[in-house]
């Protein structure tokens, strides 16, 4: 599947995903394509799923909502690859408190996947 196939299907995008610099967006620039108009804006889940379920829809979800999250056993990735998304992340601690060991381990695996892939100590 390409993404030239994709540009007329109807969307439901968040407001993020619609903007110059998202995957979504950078995806099809890159393919020379116009860029998808959506058809849904929302940032709900819920409602993504409820719409996709009609089978009328294609949407963007994270991979852990299509493992872990509502309805994940009825949604289907499609076989198309789009850029990774580079979001700031941040971790905040409490002052004067001591992370906790398996705290301590989760942060450090933010922070490595967080490094651009060339500078990261582990592979992925």
């Amino acid at each position: 599947m390409t993404l030239s196939e994709l540009v007329d299907a109807p969307w439901i995008l968040s407001t993020l995903e619609a903007e110059s610099g998202s995957p979504f967006v950078e995806a099809f620039r890159a393919a020379k394509l116009t860029i998808p108009t959506a058809t849904v804006f929302s940032n709900s889940l819920h409602l993504r799923i409820s719409l996709l379920a009609t089978g009328r829809y294609l949407t963007l979800v994270p991979g852990s909502a299509l493992r872990f999250g509502p309805g994940a056993g009825l949604l289907k990735a499609l076989p198309v690859t789009l850029p990774r998304w580079h979001l700031p992340t941040a971790i905040f601690t409490l002052k004067g408190r001591m992370l906790s060991p398996v705290a301590q381990v989760f942060a450090d695996c933010v922070r490595d996947v967080a490094r651009p892939l060339t500078q990261n100590k582990r592979a992925l």
